[in-house]
């Protein structure tokens, strides 16, 4: 036998004692991903204190239209085989 273990090697397991052995270590892996994406929420979504009912509020008005964006200014294209 090349690379293995002789002791192991005339070593057998159940069907079932195999899939509980791999169920257990789906539920341990399930366990930790859990517990990582809570840390991972908790440092990406901060708790934040809630606004006060009496803080000052800014009013919107939805009838202005966003400014208009600045326009390029006009600038001719040189082709220097033409110029």
């Amino acid at each position: 036998m090349r690379g293995g273990v002789p002791e192991l090697a005339a070593a057998s397991i159940s069907l079932k004692d195999l899939e509980a052995a791999r169920n257990r270590r789906r539920r341990q892996l399930r366990q930790e991903l859990t517990s990582r994406r809570s840390l991972v929420d908790e440092l990406t979504h901060p708790v934040r204190e809630p606004v006060p009912t009496d803080a000052a509020t800014i009013e919107r008005t939805p009838d202005l239209a966003p400014a208009d964006p600045p326009r390029p200014s006009a600038t001719r294209l040189k082709i220097y085989r033409e110029d």
